[in-house]
């Protein structure tokens, strides 16, 4: 995380602002590391009613069909 300080030294600050800009910007910083934002990309050939949420879970539930046609094949 580099110029962020760590929790230890967040504990050490005494104007709560400070506090909170620093625990904000740290917990956005891990949130970023371990859960990077997805695109999702909604275009004209998509039907209307197709939402980048469904869209999301489309390719998720297409992704672990492939795997589980893959597990079964190897077995």
């Amino acid at each position: 995380m580099g110029s962020q300080p760590g929790i230890d030294e967040l504990a050490h600050t005494i104007e709560p602002q400070t506090f909170y800009d620093e625990f904000y910007a740290f917990a956005t910083g891990l949130l970023d590391t371990f859960y990077p934002e997805r695109t999702v990309t909604v275009t004209s050939r998509d039907p209307s009613y197709v939402t980048p949420e469904i869209k999301a879970k489309l390719r998720r539930k297409n992704r672990l069909m492939r795997a589980k046609v893959h597990a079964s094949r190897a077995s």
